[in-house]
């Protein structure tokens, strides 16, 4: 209950990176109106509970009724309650200011959970990659026009000799799929036609972030870990057609620990950490598919800066370290903070309102950023001040040497 209250207009339910229920409620009551599928919770992995309601009245005390709705979600899922306190959400949506408009919004609990991948689920997850790779022989239709206004001309022609072939990003995001076309007779025996249907992007995190951030000759990290497909198959979409030759100098992927036992996993001697010299698209598909092959699904915590020292140890001749990282997943080697020696601009992908501390932490420690799908947070000032400071919807403040989440109520105005 002393959580941060996030204020947005409408709650949005997640398009990637986690599955989850929604316990629902009648407006003003603390009594269910939906309950199913509570028992998939006995034995999932929880990410996040997310408590949803609207400002109406506008500016009433809520707290005693959403007091009786933790106490209807510990009868009905206990097992909730021994999680950490920031795992819970508080959720006000701002839009419901007007009884009419409020009786008829989401009012309950949002569960998000991760379940163990099974060997589909992980192929499945291999195959968003897999398809997203061009076939050798397809080359991007030309298109003209603003990707923010969706003005675009959807041609066909092939680009002319010697054009860089840049498809606009709104095609991608709101076409439909389609298969690789049929290759040329001269290109049949060389290259078999398979199919190329990039996923339709619901989440353009990591798109939207390496076309606002011009970074150089980036030693490229990413998750590939369960549920990351989604956002690393932007990553090869983002290569096919908007990198130009100096964007990408090293490629790494990171799996944490090739399947190794959870009891057994330490800081810094986990494993699961490739990284190669960055050639083509084909080569960075194939590196995230055989990370993605060495895996084998695991606890939550991931092994983030391993993967960060490893790979600047391993690389040469760049200059920016950009890490896709999994917002839900927090760290079990934060420990291995200090021994990070370059400046490491995070990607955040999926997770809750707010960012894990652990991800500010190696931002504020490196001297590099936090990314998010709109906004861009690179001055930590605040913090570094000891002033409270809102990040992604939620306030944070440097306590004693530690990056809290605070409540709101505890914060002085200082307008």
């Amino acid at each position: 209950m002393a959580q941060p209250v996030v204020r947005p207009g409408v709650y949005h339910l997640p398009s990637a990176g986690s599955q989850y229920l929604v316990f629902t409620m009648p407006f003003g009551k603390s009594t269910w109106t939906d309950t199913s599928g509570y028992y998939l919770m006995q034995n999932a992995d929880i990410i996040g509970v997310d408590l949803v309601f609207t400002d109406y009245p506008a500016n009433l005390d809520l707290k005693p009724l959403n007091r009786r709705r933790f106490e209807a979600l510990h009868k009905l899922l206990p097992v909730l309650f021994q999680l950490s306190s920031q795992v819970f959400g508080i959720v006000r949506q701002m839009d419901g200011a007007q009884k009419e408009t409020a009786e008829n919004m989401l009012h309950g609990f949002v569960v998000h959970y991760r379940t163990k991948p099974s060997e589909e689920d992980a192929e499945r997850e291999i195959n968003i990659i897999k398809r997203s790779i061009p076939p050798p022989y397809w080359k991007p239709p030309s298109a003209k026009g603003d990707s923010d206004s969706g003005t675009v001309n959807n041609t066909k022609t092939p680009p002319k000799s010697g054009s860089t072939g840049k498809i606009n990003y709104w095609n991608y995001k709101y076409r439909k799929p389609t298969l690789a076309p049929t290759p040329p007779d001269s290109e049949l025996a060389k290259h078999p036609p398979y199919p190329y249907s990039p996923p339709v992007i619901r989440d353009s995190t990591v798109m939207n972030v390496l076309k606002r951030n011009p970074w150089k000759r980036m030693l490229l990290v990413a998750d590939v870990t369960g549920s990351m497909s989604s956002w690393n198959a932007q990553v090869v979409q983002w290569i096919t057609q908007w990198a130009e030759e100096d964007r990408i100098a090293w490629i790494a992927a990171f799996n944490d620990g090739d399947g190794m036992p959870d009891n057994k996993k330490q800081p810094g001697k986990t494993g699961g950490v490739y990284a190669e010299p960055f050639k083509d698209v084909y080569q960075a598909g194939s590196l995230l598919q055989l990370a993605m092959r060495k895996g084998g699904g695991g606890d939550h915590a991931e092994n983030n800066c391993e993967a960060l020292i490893t790979a600047i140890n391993m690389a040469t001749g760049f200059d920016n370290v950009v890490m896709i990282a999994d917002g839900w997943a927090p760290m079990r080697d934060i420990s291995l903070l200090t021994a990070i020696s370059k400046p490491i601009h995070i990607v955040l992908c999926g997770g809750p309102a707010g960012v894990l501390t652990d991800y500010m932490a190696i931002a504020m420690h490196t001297g590099g950023s936090l990314h998010f799908r709109h906004t861009d947070v690179t001055d930590f000032s605040p913090l570094r001040n000891g002033e409270p400071m809102t990040i992604n919807g939620r306030m944070y403040q440097l306590m004693d040497g530690t990056l809290l989440m605070i409540s709101t109520n505890n914060v002085k105005d200082k307008r």
